[in-house]
């Protein structure tokens, strides 16, 4: 490919992002289903789950780094968290 034409895919404008992505904090599947509802119940947790929330805790601390990367662009400024 010419160097010409990889500045001209490298250039062009990128898409919106779309609102949905832009309200996952407030709206998202982790902030309703699990901060509402399961965080606040153990049983239902662990069901969900199929680990109590210290097990869960301690699970994600393993593979925590794992699931963090360097971003190879800044179009999500607020990736998903590892929890």
């Amino acid at each position: 490919m010419e160097d010409e034409q990889i500045l001209e895919m490298l250039c062009e404008p990128r898409e919106e992002v779309r609102p949905m992505f832009l309200r996952r904090s407030e709206e998202g599947y982790f902030k309703i289903l699990i901060e509402k509802h399961l965080h606040s119940d153990e049983a239902k947790f662990s069901e969900f789950f199929r680990l109590d929330l210290t097990q869960f805790h301690f699970v994600l601390s393993l593979i925590e780094n794992d699931l963090y990367t360097v971003s190879l662009n800044n179009r999500n400024l607020y990736p998903i968290t590892a929890e």
